[in-house]
């Protein structure tokens, strides 16, 4: 297999530059980006339009276009929209096949603005005796592709309207788009989420966004199944000046400050740029809901001759506090949905228990070099690092603290056996006569823990080293990550000739992440003691099981230690792509290929004593082959409309949470781990015009063999514990219709609506094991399931919105 996959790369890429031969008409291609004057933001849905020949195209959302088949000669070009001043240019260019104007400024329309004339070098191209069989002459109209667009109407509504917090786009189960910068992917290989985390709020340095919906032709990837993002952030490219912002708003975070100073492409070939932001608010909606983040960015840029040097840093650091669902008799309960079962209050103060803080900044070093017109390389080498870490509080051989535990519900006594409705009022009228007897007791737990004292033997497994003092019930713990994460990639655009375009990348990854929990708070006591409370019940009398590390036995845990578990995945991806585009006046089609693998391994850093042989040191590599084909083909009926088609086949690996069974106790892999096989296809029709914008598409989506273990406590009564419920040979269906238009009503007033209905469920019933989570054996109970036709929980399956 992997030998035909290379034969067919090969031959993908001979197809390719086979095609460089047939150059000879006297034609050529025409590109350029426009945008605004004053912020250097794209146009999109601008007309362009060649007079003496009579061709027209539509900029896409990032501001580009392109002419596909120019006849030689002078010619004029005249760009307009419902929101810009018309410009004319002139243009001049001996017989270059390959013109790129660059980015070409526009005015904001003003009442009564008069059309601005611009001389600049034109598009010329010298010899006018081509017939129209060439692709220049008489036709009304020249038809531009459906190329990638940061105002994908859908997507736009999807990112920032219907937010992927609550909707995923075609219900896909995890993250399916590439997101770059400057090149280099941001997602995190071993889960494929992208964090936006380290953008907040420097969305004025993170402008220059490029956004493939669906499975279209991407110019910078291969592509997910729902697309990818490019954000072009480096000091040349940003907008000379200074800007200073401050905005409010009644979503997560209520205020925002932002700095940003560019000094734009200095005479001298450098630039450079630097912005800082911080976004806050004391609460939001829920209580406890608090959120404070800064992000700082600094670039700088040197350009000479065919090159351009990039450094560019950016990060942040964010603390935010989170919320947990619970039942809906709680909601009653408490009367209100705002209900979090995290907080409490501490000395008349709300504290929350669980919150996130999250740092993990970005150095990219890039270089571009564009040797002639049609060819730009670029290569860029990026270093991330950081912590990610949530906090847990738990408690050690006592009550739960929270509010909604079962036992504490009115539910529990009428579900009992025999039911006892007596205790049941009674419970239900003292919560209704104190609401906040759901909330959490932080004095009762910070006293529980004052009068604790226990001595302890044996300390750090030394005979006799004995010691006493307030050992810890409850404490606050955090579950964290802390990430590195080394990335090369190259990527060359190679225009062949007036409608041929050569793509090619890769990359190589390598990244490193210890995962542990941390002691944020011992509540008032002196130590905590590293033990594995649930195996101290389970396996009484056998102390050695009790050890969460046996390396460190009856290890006393302090502030700023880590117990529990600790241990290192190491994940190592390469890959290649290649894709070629084609551009012709009635039809567009592209073809694209990629492969490569997928690695990873686990060391363990503590050794378990459930699983002392199969905790500590390092497994062998989990490896994986993959590839994937894809390929679309656009018909123009004019300038206007379009129909297009386009599919992908895909073999991806598995991830790691989805290989080890239970990682942070032990290194054990599920049986017959193998490749996750996708196959999407999508298919519509795209109405482009200066006024509506609209498009209406279906998509059918199979991915089959897929793994996915689920990790609970299962109250069945053949478990009454935690378990991984590991199901495998899963297979999954996506099918549905979307539509999305843009009415601009005047120059200012714009209408969006969008509509998903779609379908997202299993299409088998997979195979089952469970595997106890303190079993020191391997064994498992196989458990049949039927949940074939079941929907998936991704959220809503539908969805509508009009703004």
């Amino acid at each position: 297999m992997y030998k035909a996959l290379c034969i067919v790369f090969a031959v993908l890429l001979g197809c390719s530059f086979s095609t460089h031969a047939q150059t000879n008409k006297k034609t050529g291609i025409v590109r350029g980006r426009v945008i605004r004057a004053n912020t250097k933001e794209p146009v999109s849905e601008a007309v362009i339009r060649i007079q003496d020949i009579n061709l027209l195209v539509t900029t896409d959302g990032s501001g580009k276009f392109f002419f596909s088949r120019v006849l030689y000669g002078n010619h004029q070009m005249v760009i307009s929209g419902v929101d810009i001043q018309t410009k004319v240019l002139s243009a001049d260019n001996n017989s270059n096949p390959l013109l790129n104007l660059g980015n070409i400024e526009v005015n904001d329309s003003v009442q009564d603005a008069n059309p601005t004339s611009t001389s600049i070098p034109t598009v010329s191209l010298d010899e006018s005796n081509v017939s129209a069989e060439d692709g220049g002459g008489s036709s009304a109209e020249q038809n531009s592709g459906i190329t990638s667009s940061s105002q994908d109407v859908f997507a736009h509504a999807v990112g920032f309207v219907l937010s992927p917090l609550h909707f995923s786009a075609r219900g896909y189960v995890h993250t399916e788009q590439d997101v770059k910068v400057n090149g280099v992917s941001m997602n995190n290989v071993e889960t494929g989420d992208a964090s936006w985390t380290q953008f907040g709020g420097l969305m004025d340095v993170f402008r220059g966004r490029s956004t493939t919906y669906g499975l279209k032709a991407s110019t910078n990837s291969f592509g997910g199944l729902i697309g990818d993002t490019y954000y072009d952030a480096t000091a040349a490219d940003q907008r000379k000046g200074t800007a200073i912002s401050y905005t409010y708003n009644n979503r997560s975070f209520g205020n925002q400050i932002a700095v940003t100073q560019s000094s734009g492409l200095m005479k001298n070939g450098w630039a450079y740029s630097f912005s800082g932001a911080r976004r806050w608010t004391k609460e939001a909606y829920i209580p406890g809901s608090f959120y404070d983040g800064y992000s700082l960015y600094a670039s700088v840029s040197r350009v000479w001759k065919t090159n351009q040097l990039d450094l560019t840093c950016y990060g942040g650091y964010t603390t935010q506090g989170k919320s947990a669902a619970t039942v809906q008799e709680v909601y009653d309960l408490y009367g209100s949905h705002y209900y979090n079962k995290e907080v409490g209050y501490q000395n008349g103060e709300l504290r929350n228990a669980k919150y996130n803080e999250n740092s993990q900044p970005v150095f990219i070093l890039s270089h571009k070099h564009k040797p002639s017109d049609n060819i730009i390389w670029t290569n860029a080498l990026a270093y991330q690092f950081g912590k990610n870490m949530t906090s847990v509080l738990t408690g050690y051989n006592a009550s739960s603290p929270f509010g909604d535990y079962y036992r504490n519900l009115p539910s529990y006594s009428l579900n009992s056996f025999p039911p006892n409705p007596t205790v049941a009022a009674a419970v239900r009228k003292q919560i209704l006569a104190n609401p906040n007897s759901l909330l959490l007791n932080w004095d009762g737990m910070y006293n529980a823990n004052y009068i604790n004292v226990q001595t302890v033997d044996s300390v750090n497994g030394v005979a006799g080293n004995n010691v006493t003092g307030k050992e810890s019930i409850y404490t606050l713990g955090g579950s964290t990550e802390y990430m590195k994460k080394l990335t090369f990639s190259t990527h060359l655009e190679y225009a062949m000739n007036s409608h041929t375009t050569l793509y090619v990348g890769g990359s190589l990854i390598t990244q490193k992440a210890e995962y542990y929990r941390e002691m944020l708070d011992l509540m008032g006591g002196d130590f905590y003691l590293n033990y594995n409370q649930f195996a101290a019940l389970q396996y009484v009398g056998n102390p050695t099981f009790y050890q969460n590390d046996l390396n460190n036995p009856n290890k006393l845990i302090k502030k700023g230690d880590k117990f529990d578990y600790d241990y290192n995945f190491t994940y190592n991806k390469g890959s290649l792509w290649a894709q070629e585009v084609f551009n012709y006046n009635q039809f567009d089609f592209f073809y694209a290929g990629t492969f490569g693998f997928n690695s990873f391994t686990r060391e363990g850093l503590m050794r378990n004593g459930l699983f002392a042989n199969h905790s500590y040191g390092t497994v062998p590599t989990q490896s994986f082959f993959t590839y994937g084909l894809k390929g679309g083909f656009t018909y123009k009926l004019n300038g206007r409309n379009f129909f297009f088609v386009n599919a992908n086949y895909s073999r991806e690996a598995p991830s790691i949470d989805n290989t080890f069974i239970s990682p942070r106790t032990r290194d054990f892999v599920i049986d017959g781990a193998t490749t996750e096989k996708n196959m999407s296809v999508e298919g519509g029709y795209q109405l482009s015009t200066p006024i509506i914008n609209a498009k209406i598409l279906g998509y059918a989506t199979s991915v089959t063999d897929a793994t996915r273990i689920k990790r609970f406590y299962n109250d069945d009564p053949s478990f009454r514990t935690f378990v991984n419920y590991v199901m495998q040979n899963m297979n999954m269906q996506f099918t549905g219709i979307e539509f999305s238009a843009e009415i601009k009503a005047t120059k200012r007033l714009s209408f969006t609506t969008v509509a998903s209905v779609g379908q997202a469920f299993y299409a088998n019933n997979p195979t089952v094991n469970v595997f106890l989570d303190n079993d020191t054996s391997r064994n498992s109970t196989a458990r049949q399931v039927y949940i074939k036709n079941y929907y998936l929980g991704v959220g809503p399956q539908s969805v509508y919105s009009v703004n």
